[in-house]
């Protein structure tokens, strides 16, 4: 057997022996790449000049949407207030503390169906959503008023953007966090309202409530 023909035997081993470790994963791609673009030469200067070892990437992510947990947990920068009156399923008016004028608040991050938008009709669900709102948020319940920082103080109507608080019975004075019901998420989570697709500081905890309540059929989701 000739120099050369024992030279091409030992190559298609070689190359057989990489193929193998590839499909077999006791080599990946990127380390065969690494090897080769180190220059690394036959003879005495094998491993020399080795480059620097490698670590792992991460994972690549995907945009969830800012965390903010799945606590019930009540900022101490949610502003006392006091429910004038429900508007409908998203929209209330409410007079915050030490104020004399009553103002409204746009429910951050949730949309209900319309029953008193001008020149629409009445959408499925929508009395039921305006109905579950007054019933959380008789006239005259304390509330607290969250704003949202990645959003304006208000919407292009002068409302108020707000996630709204039920403060529980046992909470401390306004400043304080504590513990109590985030009605936007109350209303996504039973159907009542759908979570906007656009980012906000609750996001995830959002489209969590909204898939929970796609999946059981609540409220409009089983109805509309």
């Amino acid at each position: 057997m000739t120099r050369r023909h024992r030279r091409m035997i030992v190559l298609v081993a070689a190359v057989a022996l990489v193929v193998i470790g590839v499909l077999t994963g006791a080599l990946k791609l990127d380390d065969l790449v690494s090897v080769l673009g180190t220059g690394t030469s036959s003879g005495s200067d094998a491993g020399a000049g080795a480059g620097p070892s490698r670590t792992p990437s991460a994972p690549p992510t995907t945009p969830s949407g800012p965390a903010v947990g799945s606590d019930t947990a009540m900022p101490a920068s949610a502003e006392a207030a006091t429910i004038v009156r429900v508007v409908d399923g998203d929209t209330v008016v409410v007079r915050r503390a030490g104020r004399t004028d009553d103002e409204t608040v746009r429910l951050a991050g949730i949309d209900t169906p319309e029953t008193v938008k001008p020149n629409s009709p009445v959408e499925c669900w929508g009395p039921e959503a305006s109905d579950r709102a007054h019933a959380l948020l008789p006239v005259g319940t304390a509330v607290r008023l969250e704003p949202d920082p990645t959003q304006g103080d208000a919407d292009r109507y002068g409302r108020l953007l707000r996630y709204l608080w039920v403060p529980a019975a046992d909470a401390p004075a306004a400043g304080s966090a504590t513990s109590g019901t985030l009605i936007n998420l109350q209303l996504v989570d039973e159907g009542a309202a759908e979570a906007y697709r656009d980012r906000h500081a609750r996001w995830q905890q959002f489209q969590d409530a909204e898939a929970r309540a796609r999946a059981s059929g609540a409220g409009l989701w089983g109805a509309c």
